[in-house]
C-alpha cells in the first residue's frame, strides 16, 4: 500500500505542496489517508514511489505498542533513568530475533517485512530513543546487527535474483533509501562508527561506518533507483562480500556473538529481546512501588485481559 514518505513528515516547513501529475502529493502533510496516499493500494498510484507492505506496516506499528508498553513515563511511573532507552533497544532485538526465525523458515516475505518495520520504527517511531542508554558499547553492536540484517537481506535477494530494478520486492529501493538515511543519522547518535575516509577499495573486510557505501554499491550494481536520494548514481569504490558466499555478511556468527554478549539466560538458552522491560510483566506490587501515586497504574480489567493473552495497547 501507499504511504507518505516518512523522510518528508521529519520536514514539516517544506513549502512544495502542489499536486503531482498521479495525485500523491510528495511533499503534502500527512493526514493519515483522508487527502494523502496513505492506504491506498500501490495500484492505484503506480508512480507513487513510496509503499510499504502491509505486513511491513504491522511489524512497525507492534514495535510501536512494545516501546510503549517499555516507558515507565508513559504509565505515570519511575524505574530506573533508563529504562525507556532500554525498552527500545529490547524492541529491536526482538525485531532481530523475528528476521532471524524468518531467515531460518526461509520465509522470505516475512524477512521483508521484519526489514521494513525495522526502517518505520528507527524513523518514525523510538527506535533511536536507545541511543540514551548508558552502555553505549552495546547500543552500537546493536546498530551494527541491525545494519548487517539489512545487508544479509539484500545478499539474500541477490542469490535468488531479486535485487533487481524489477524485482518482486516491488518497494526495494525506497527502503534501502531509508537504511542510507539510518545510516547517515545512526554516527550522530552515537550509535554507529563515523564512515571511514573513502580510499581505495581493498579486500572485504566488514566495517559498519561503511553501512551507506555497501547499500550505494547493491543499489548501483543492482540498477536499483533510490527515491529522494540527492547523490548522482555512480559506481561506490568499496569492497563487498563474495557473493557466493553461504554467509556473507555472516549473519549467523554476528548475531550470536551478540547474544553471548548481551543475551539473557545461560547457555544455549541465552536470548536477546524479550519482554524483560514491559510494564505490564512487572507485578501489582512493583508497579505500584514505581508508580507517583502509588496506584497500580492498570486496571483490573487491564489486568484480567493480558492474563487471557491480549496486548495492552496505548491510544
Amino acid at each position: 500500500m501507499c504511504i507518505c514518505n516518512p523522510l518528508h513528515r521529519r520536514n514539516e516547513d517544506d513549502e512544495n505542496d502542489e499536486d503531482d501529475a498521479d495525485g500523491s502529493r510528495k511533499n503534502k502533510t500527512c493526514d493519515g489517508g483522508k487527502t494523502c496516499p496513505c492506504t491506498k493500494p500501490a495500484s492505484a498510484l503506480p508512480s507513487h514511489p513510496y509503499t510499504v507492505t502491509r505486513a511491513g506496516m504491522a511489524k512497525h506499528r507492534m514495535a510501536g505498542d512494545m516501546a510503549n508498553l517499555r516507558s515507565p513515563d508513559t504509565f505515570g511511573m519511575y524505574t530506573y533513568n533508563d529504562h525507556s532507552a532500554y525498552g527500545a533497544a529490547e524492541v529491536v532485538e526482538n525485531l532481530l530475533r523475528d528476521y532471524n526465525e524468518a531467515r531460518e523458515l526461509k520465509d522470505r516475505q516475512l524477512a521483508w517485512a521484519t526489514v521494513e518495520g525495522m526502517a518505520f520504527f528507527m524513523e518514525l517511531g523510538a527506535g533511536m530513543d536507545m541511543s540514551m542508554a548508558d552502555d553505549g558499547d552495546r547500543m552500537r553492536e546493536l546498530s551494527e546487527q541491525m545494519a548487517i540484517m539489512v545487508l544479509d537481506m539484500l545478499a539474500t535477494l541477490k542469490k535468488e535474483d531479486q535485487l533487481k530494478s524489477d524485482s518482486d520486492y516491488k518497494n526495494i529501493g525506497w527502503i534501502m533509501t531509508l537504511y542510507i538515511d539510518l545510516a547517515k543519522t545512526l554516527p550522530d547518535q552515537g550509535l554507529l562508527d563515523d564512515p571511514p575516509t573513502k580510499g581505495k577499495a581493498k579486500a572485504f573486510k566488514f566495517n559498519p561506518g561503511n553501512l551507506e557505501l555497501y547499500l550505494r554499491k547493491y543499489a548501483f550494481d543492482a540498477g536499483i533507483t533510490l527515491p529522494d536520494d540527492s547523490e548522482a548514481a555512480e559506481d561506490v569504490d568499496v569492497a563487498m562480500p563474495k557473493p557466493e558466499a553461504d554467509d556473507p555478511w555472516n549473519w549467523a556468527k554476528s548475531l550470536a556473538k551478540y547474544t553471548k554478549s548481551h543475551g539473557m539466560g545461560t547457555g544455549k538458552k541465552r536470548t536477546i529481546g524479550g519482554d524483560y522491560l514491559d510494564i505490564t510483566t512487572m507485578s501489582s506490587a512493583e508497579r505500584k512501588q514505581a508508580s507517583f501515586d502509588k496506584k497500580d497504574p492498570l486496571s483490573k480489567e487491564m489486568i484480567k485481559k493480558i492474563k487471557e493473552g491480549e496486548c495492552l495497547v496505548l491510544a
